[in-house]
């Protein structure tokens, strides 16, 4: 295990081998280089035979994928090492096991392939052991912990300096470094993947982000959130900061927001200050999308609140005692004049505060010999109120984000503290400290309907006042996390009124979350403009709006939208096309059948931003497309250029995969969420072979209408995964 006189040759090689490396803990490598013969570690194990493009930890594991994985270690690990390598099952904990360990053996543990990183054990982790749970219970977080309310399934996004991969493990279940001074581990300004949250030469609290998140993720009956997934954006720079909200634009599985960074207070809302500029459009688009968006007020003790916490799409976040200064003993931080839940004398405070949360005194692990393990700041406040979010949003799925922020205001324990100044300050100001418990049952019940995680939710969905117009849905479960899929789909319609040609065509890609156990899915709708028919150029989708999905029943939804670009909001009852082929209402148990495996999304990888989505619906039987593109590159027209065709043929002889002769159509004349079509006409006739699963062919001749005359052949490929059992 080592000599403690002296670094010793085989030592010494080993030392050098794990400097340096992103899965092994500095702190390790320091006690090696001074001399320490041996240190305590935790040692993540991998679980996957195949690590995945971004590897996902084991977050919400079982006894029997630890076994596996210890197994599967004790297998790949080198003869010397497994001779003194003999771990206990109690030893075990979310796929992490503690040892000792020399340099020797931690290279070995490190280059196995089989460990996501080696940690040193810090003395104060377990000092916060005995913190944590007090505080949890406080804020009504071990009530919900014991109706199996952990977070499973919620992912929580945290922008901070760095973090440390290698102390996390299990708890990131995805790392992304934006650094303008090349600071990523890998030496540029761009990193994904795992390691990459470990920034280089950053300053100020590197510690921060790995103590904040270790609010949210350490084990049950201590973290606020232990199986919540921790999103870690190393942004160490202002101009890094925007690029990481801007990145969260763009993903769908990351719903709520934790910032404790921030700059410059203010006594009430900030939106027009110099300051904010560079904020306010990045945070009103996350808000926009219905992500939960919330920030440290700052630990000034001033009557202010910091950017970006002083926005107002984003819930600031305060701090208050979580002591009483009659029983200090070793509480490290207590101070004679604390109280419980009063607050917290170094926290700012404004009337932007929305939420309180306990600040001093914390123990936190990670923190490091100079600090003791103790820690104090609303920047531990602010992830207790963002994993009390996702609690929330595990147990009611379908409540929006409105209806989370309201239930965590509705805590009995208010915190009373004076106004900011001027005729504010005759006048108290009261704020909720946050009780997630009570905040769950001033939630809305859960809906009814079906559970969305599952392929049956698939096919066409239509408003029948408005036939001629529809929606073309695809669910690809799992995808985002356990028990998360993702819907994606395609709103077949029309500009508003007055109706007309096909130029009055639109079409909207929309997506979202779709979580096991949830019949409401809150959807992002998305615009292509400036296309060509079946030719370059590829298009972007940029959001323009939001619409909310309830299914009611396996043939029955209701679409709820708000779209900024002109076309305003409804809601609308939606009905399903075609006959229900696998939907259940618990998304397991239903009938498979190949024809229908085949429904769903596919395009020319090539010309991304138009394709055509395929319905075989065995049951009718029928087969049907709705075919998204654009007018061709000679017809003038201006912005958005958008169009939409229908094919179908039936009834067609089940177990088909050829199929010839398909009229195309095309439809004019509605308005958009409106009157029904007037005019849908045969344009044109395709032929459509199925390759598998995974591909297809269309072959295409125009007879009438703008591409009367044109004619070719589109390679055609899936644009998800195909749903299980498919062959």
């Amino acid at each position: 295990m080592g000599n403690s006189d002296a670094v010793g040759s085989a030592d010494g090689a080993a030392i050098r081998s794990i400097q340096g490396r992103s899965n092994v803990d500095p702190d390790i490598v320091e006690r090696l280089t001074v001399g320490d013969a041996s240190v305590d570690v935790e040692v993540v194990v991998k679980a996957y035979d195949v690590n995945p493009l971004f590897y996902r930890p084991v977050v919400d594991d079982t006894a029997a994928m630890r076994r596996r994985a210890m197994t599967r270690l004790r297998e790949g690990l080198t003869l010397g090492l497994r001779e003194r390598f003999n771990p206990t099952a109690a030893q075990m904990d979310r796929g992490v096991f503690r040892g000792r360990f020399g340099a020797v053996d931690i290279d070995a543990l490190s280059r196995s392939g089989f460990v996501h990183g080696v940690a040193a054990v810090r003395s104060d982790f377990v000092q916060a052991a005995a913190a944590m749970p007090q505080i949890i219970s406080q804020i009504g977080v071990t009530t919900l912990h014991a109706q199996g309310l952990l977070g499973t399934g919620q992912r929580i996004a945290m922008i901070d300096r760095r973090f440390y991969p290698q102390i996390m493990g299990a708890a990131l279940v995805w790392e992304e470094c934006f650094c303008a001074a090349q600071c990523c581990p890998n030496g540029t300004a761009r990193q994904s993947g795992p390691g990459s949250s470990f920034t280089a030469g950053t300053v100020g609290g590197p510690d921060h982000g790995t103590q904040t998140a270790s609010v949210i993720a350490m084990p049950i009956g201590q973290g606020v959130a232990p199986t919540a997934g921790v999103v870690a954006l190393a942004a160490p720079g202002p101009v890094d900061v925007f690029a990481a909200l801007e990145w969260l634009q763009s993903r769908p599985d990351v719903g709520i927001v934790s910032l404790s960074i921030g700059e410059e207070g203010t006594s009430g809302v900030c939106d027009g200050f110099a300051s904010a500029a560079s904020w306010l459009p990045r945070v009103s688009t996350l808000a926009a999308q219905g992500k939960l968006v919330f920030a440290a007020a700052g630990n000034g003790g001033s009557n202010t609140t910091l950017v970006p916490a002083c926005l107002s799409p984003v819930h600031a976040v305060a701090g208050t005692w979580i002591c009483d200064g009659k029983f200090q003993g070793s509480s490290g931080g207590c101070l004679p004049e604390a109280q419980f839940d009063a607050i917290w004398a170094g926290s700012n405070r404004s009337p932007k505060v929305a939420y309180f949360a306990p600040a001093r005194p914390l123990q936190v692990p990670f923190m490091g010999n100079t600090q003791g393990g103790f820690a104090e700041g609303t920047s531990y406040s602010t992830p207790m109120v963002a994993a009390c979010a996702a609690l929330l949003k595990q147990a009611r799925p379908a409540a929006t984000a409105a209806q989370i922020a309201n239930a965590l205001s509705q805590s009995p324990t208010q915190v009373i503290f004076p106004g900011a100044g001027g005729a504010e300050k005759k006048a108290n100001i009261q704020r909720p400290r946050i009780d997630c418990a009570v905040a769950l049952a001033a939630l809305p019940p859960a809906p009814t309907g079906p559970s969305l995680n599952q392929h049956g939710i698939s096919g066409f969905w239509y408003n029948p006042s408005s036939n001629g117009q529809g929606f073309a849905v695809e669910v690809y479960p799992n995808l985002v996390a356990p028990n998360v899929g993702l819907m994606a789909g395609s709103w077949y319609t029309f500009a508003p009124a007055p109706a007309g040609g096909p130029e009055r065509q639109r079409w909207y890609p929309f997506d979202g979350a779709a979580a096991t156990g949830s019949a409401t899915a809150q959807l992002t709708v998305r615009r292509n403009i400036d296309g060509n028919f079946a030719q370059p150029p590829p298009t972007t989708a940029a959001a323009v709006g939001t619409a909310t999905l309830t299914m009611t029943s396996c043939t029955t939804a209701t679409l709820s939208d708000a779209l900024n670009d002109g076309s305003g909001s409804g809601s609308m009852p939606l009905t399903r096309l075609a006959p229900n082929v696998s939907c259940t209402t618990s998304g397991t148990g239903g009938s498979f059948h190949p024809d229908f495996a085949l429904s769903g999304f596919f395009n020319d990888p090539n010309l991304n931003g138009q394709g055509i989505f395929l319905e075989l619906n065995p049951n009718l039987p029928v087969f049907a497309a709705g075919w998204y593109s654009y007018t061709r590159a000679s017809i003038p027209g201006g912005t958005p250029r958008q169009r939409w065709y229908t094919l179908q043929l039936g009834p067609y002889t089940v177990g088909t995969r050829s199929f010839s002769g398909v009229p195309i159509l095309a439809t004019t004349g509605g308005t958009f969420n409106g009157q029904p079509s007037t005019a849908t006409t045969q344009v044109g006739s395709a032929h459509l072979q199925l390759l598998g699963c995974g591909g297809a062919s269309l072959s295409y001749a125009f007879t009438a209408g703008e591409n009367a005359g044109l004619s070719g052949n589109i390679a055609l490929a899936r644009t998800g995964p195909a749903p299980p059992g498919c062959q």
